[in-house]
């Protein structure tokens, strides 16, 4: 039986990012399904203590994720912005480079969106957020 394309690349990024997020000692809760909003919350650890800072995580996994400059470039969708920038919570949107193996993170913010010529929304997010 075949797998779904481009499931190889997303497992990976979900592993990274878990691995990640463990490294530095904070909390990863998995959003169960429905696949509705973001994938995960993340709470910050502080010398082995909960702090209740919490935000909420979209993770997407490219093999070939689109570069311009010195960031990558993630294209945005009206209504996940809509969603994201609406939140309770401060939502990051972490990209897996299928490519170096690494996760990128650029906060969602009114002042992280960008606009382009055509009117499309996008988010860069820098290469030195790993």
């Amino acid at each position: 039986m075949r797998t779904p394309t481009g499931w190889s690349v997303e497992e990976a990024g979900a592993i990274a990012f878990r691995q990640a997020m463990h490294e530095c000692g904070w909390i990863v809760r998995e959003l169960a399904r429905p696949d509705v909003g973001c994938d995960y919350q993340i709470e910050e650890v502080v010398s082995g203590e909960a702090t209740g800072l919490q935000g909420q995580v979209q993770l997407k996994s490219r093999s070939k994720p689109v570069i311009v400059g010195d960031a990558f470039r993630f294209l945005l969708d009206k209504k996940h912005l809509e969603y994201w920038l609406g939140s309770s919570m401060p939502t990051l949107l972490v990209l897996y480079d299928g490519q170096s193996r690494l996760c990128y993170w650029q906060a969602v913010t009114e002042e992280t969106i960008r606009s382009s010529k055509r009117n499309s929304r996008f988010i860069e997010i820098p290469f030195g957020h790993v």
